[in-house]
Protein backbone atom coordinates (compact mmCIF):
# COMPACT_ATOMS: atom_id res chain seq x y z
CA UNK A 1 0.00 0.00 0.00
CA UNK A 2 2.49 2.72 1.23
CA UNK A 3 6.14 1.97 -0.19
CA UNK A 4 7.59 4.27 2.07
CA UNK A 5 9.50 1.93 4.49
CA UNK A 6 12.72 4.21 4.77
CA UNK A 7 14.40 3.79 8.36
CA UNK A 8 12.20 1.66 9.64
CA UNK A 9 13.67 -1.47 11.92
CA UNK A 10 11.85 -3.99 10.18
CA UNK A 11 10.39 -2.81 7.03
CA UNK A 12 9.69 -6.13 5.71
CA UNK A 13 6.95 -6.69 8.56
CA UNK A 14 5.77 -3.08 8.27
CA UNK A 15 5.00 -4.44 4.27
CA UNK A 16 3.82 -7.53 5.43
CA UNK A 17 1.08 -6.03 7.75
CA UNK A 18 0.31 -3.01 5.04
CA UNK A 19 -0.50 -5.99 2.79
CA UNK A 20 -2.72 -8.31 5.54
CA UNK A 21 -4.37 -4.67 5.98
CA UNK A 22 -4.98 -4.38 2.51
CA UNK A 23 -6.49 -7.57 1.76
CA UNK A 24 -8.74 -7.25 5.16
CA UNK A 25 -10.20 -3.97 3.78
CA UNK A 26 -11.05 -5.91 0.59
CA UNK A 27 -12.64 -9.27 2.13
CA UNK A 28 -14.49 -6.92 4.37
CA UNK A 29 -15.81 -4.35 1.55
CA UNK A 30 -16.71 -7.09 -0.69
CA UNK A 31 -18.98 -9.38 2.14
CA UNK A 32 -20.37 -5.94 3.24
CA UNK A 33 -21.11 -4.30 -0.08
CA UNK A 34 -21.20 -7.33 -2.76
CA UNK A 35 -23.45 -5.15 -5.25
CA UNK A 36 -20.44 -2.66 -5.14
CA UNK A 37 -17.82 -3.50 -6.56
CA UNK A 38 -15.54 -0.23 -6.94
CA UNK A 39 -16.24 0.58 -3.32
CA UNK A 40 -12.70 -1.07 -2.18
CA UNK A 41 -11.17 0.63 -5.14
CA UNK A 42 -12.71 4.13 -4.13
CA UNK A 43 -11.59 3.61 -0.25
CA UNK A 44 -8.14 2.72 -1.08
CA UNK A 45 -7.68 5.89 -3.02
CA UNK A 46 -9.18 7.61 -0.06
CA UNK A 47 -7.17 6.08 2.26
CA UNK A 48 -4.39 6.72 -0.31
CA UNK A 49 -4.67 10.55 -0.53
CA UNK A 50 -5.13 11.09 3.29
CA UNK A 51 -1.81 9.65 3.95
CA UNK A 52 -0.01 11.85 1.18
CA UNK A 53 -1.99 14.33 2.92
CA UNK A 54 -0.70 14.00 6.36
CA UNK A 55 3.04 13.48 4.81
CA UNK A 56 2.41 17.12 3.50
CA UNK A 57 0.90 18.92 6.99
CA UNK A 58 3.49 17.25 8.33
CA UNK A 59 6.34 18.92 6.24
CA UNK A 60 4.86 22.07 6.69
CA UNK A 61 4.51 21.83 10.64
CA UNK A 62 8.54 20.84 10.53
CA UNK A 63 9.00 24.16 8.10
CA UNK A 64 6.99 26.75 10.71
CA UNK A 65 8.83 25.19 13.23
CA UNK A 66 12.21 25.75 11.75
CA UNK A 67 10.96 29.22 10.16
CA UNK A 68 9.85 30.50 13.87
CA UNK A 69 13.13 29.51 15.38
CA UNK A 70 15.28 31.13 13.12
CA UNK A 71 12.75 34.34 13.39
CA UNK A 72 13.38 34.37 17.31
CA UNK A 73 16.96 34.01 17.17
Amino acid sequence: MFTETRGLKDPRQVENLQDQAQVMLGQHTRAQYPSQPVRYIAMAIVIFNFVTFLKVIAVLVILIVIFISIINH
